[in-house]
């Protein structure tokens, strides 16, 4: 449960990155 935890997380906090990645590109080309 733990290591499947840790992964699911791992893979939230990879979206939510690629997320804040994006709107930060997004605001260097506006």
């Amino acid at each position: 449960m733990k290591v499947k935890d840790c992964g699911t997380t791992n893979s939230h906090i990879e979206l939510i990155a690629r997320t804040l990645m994006k709107d930060a590109r997004e605001g260097l080309d506006v």
